[in-house]
């Protein structure tokens, strides 16, 4: 069995990781385009020379103590020091036995973010079943942070599960990509990247495998980067609350579920929650799917549709992903997005809007508000309506929350 223990190296990793994504949201798009040996670099750098405020070191402190269960006061004490290359020493040295829980944070699709503890344990059990799916990989190229879930399953146990190198890459799809690309790669990435892959008609080197998460990858889409050259694509179907779930490598083909996975046995037919057999033999659950799906025998199934989560709303249940639907029905309407306020915006529903290009903001802003009144519920109108030209994004491609208008 691999050592999957976490080193210094690998914090250090995921803290150049974090620092990266923070760095972005400030809009420092040059930090978008580091390669691996200057993205590692970064915590090496004074935080003064990154632009980075106290208030923002702060922030960034606090997001990696509590990845790693640093007490609160571990993550005063790495706001203070003068460079951001000891945090990875501290954290490590402050756990003297092997980590038990990761905390990762939920990507808030329907509001706030959320903390996800994982316990080791399943972390390791999850990547040793998803490395007998790669075995003929010879080297990792990621393109995902490394403190998302999804990234540190694929970008910093894998690679240790495989016993094989891995390199970061700027999540910028270009047609050069290709050329850093090698038979036996296996690609790290996300929908978004994939598109932009397959639009660009990038030619892929014969023998690289490439990984899907994070959401759905369209089947045009995957079929199109095997014409392309792709070999295989593998796509990983799961949650930040219950890690991957099933795996497929054609989106013609079911999702398999991973070994450890079971149908919840009251639920015969058509099983909405899932059972984890534990590497000690113990049974735990249930865990519900992210998804309704149908199944097509008891390890195979097919995703139908998002189940649709409700937040309160002035004491309501409230549906975002159902008032997103409504309001990108409109015609003046490309694409919405819609949240519940973080609690120092509000309370209400806030949405983010591309409008027609055909229509004047202060025109859409107009007759969206009276259309609204008539085809919604009031606790479900968005107190706050942003417009922009794409919907906000993070760097896996996944959309990503936004400061409201005042």
């Amino acid at each position: 069995m691999p050592n999957l223990h976490l080193t210094e190296h690998d914090l250090h990793t995921i803290l150049a990781s974090f620092l990266r994504s923070h760095l972005l949201t400030k809009r420092k798009a040059q930090f978008l385009f580091m390669q691996s040996d200057k993205l590692n670099a970064l915590p090496s750098t004074p935080p003064s020379a990154l632009g980075l405020t106290k208030a923002e070191l702060q922030e960034l402190a606090v997001s990696f103590a509590t990845m790693f269960n640093l007490p609160k006061e571990m993550a005063d004490r790495l706001a203070v020091m003068s460079t951001l290359k000891d945090w990875a020493h501290t954290a490590f040295a402050a756990n003297h036995s092997p980590l038990e829980t990761i905390v990762f944070m939920t990507s808030g699709s329907t509001g706030i973010p959320t903390s996800c503890p994982q316990p080791f344990a399943l972390l390791a059990q999850e990547i040793e079943a998803q490395a007998q799916i790669f075995t003929t990989r010879s080297r990792i190229l990621t393109l995902v942070p490394r403190h998302h879930i999804y990234g540190f399953l694929f970008s910093v146990l894998l690679p240790k599960a495989l016993d094989i190198p891995v390199v970061d890459l700027p999540p910028v799809p270009t047609t050069s990509m290709t050329e850093k690309m090698r038979d036996g790669d296996l690609v790290i990435a996300f929908p978004m990247f994939w598109k932009a892959m397959s639009q660009l008609e990038a030619i892929f080197p014969k023998g690289v495998h490439g990984v899907t998460s994070t959401g759905p990858c369209p089947a045009k889409i995957i079929c199109s980067l095997l014409t392309q050259g792709l070999s295989r694509m593998t796509e990983v179907y799961g949650s930040s609350e219950t890690g991957g779930m099933g795996t497929r490598n054609h989106p013609d083909d079911a999702y398999t579920l991973l070994p450890f996975w079971q149908p919840h046995p009251r639920e015969v037919k058509n099983p909405a929650q899932l059972m984890r057999s534990m590497p000690n033999g113990e049974i735990i659950g249930p865990y519900a799917l992210p998804d309704h799906v149908a199944w097509e025998d008891a390890r195979r199934f097919r995703p139908i549709k998002r189940t649709d989560k409700a937040v309160q709303v002035a004491g309501t249940n409230v549906y975002p992903e159902k008032v997103m639907k409504l309001i990108s029905s409109h015609p003046l309407v490309v694409q919405c997005t819609a949240r519940l306020m973080r609690p120092e915006e509000g309370d209400r529903l806030k949405a983010f809007i591309v409008p027609s290009p055909q229509v004047s903001e202060e025109a859409a802003r107009r007759e969206l508000r009276k259309w609204m009144e008539q085809n919604l519920a009031p606790v479900e109108i968005p107190k706050s309506i942003t417009f922009g030209e794409s919907l906000p994004a993070n760097a896996m491609g996944k959309t990503a929350d936004w400061e409201i208008e005042r």
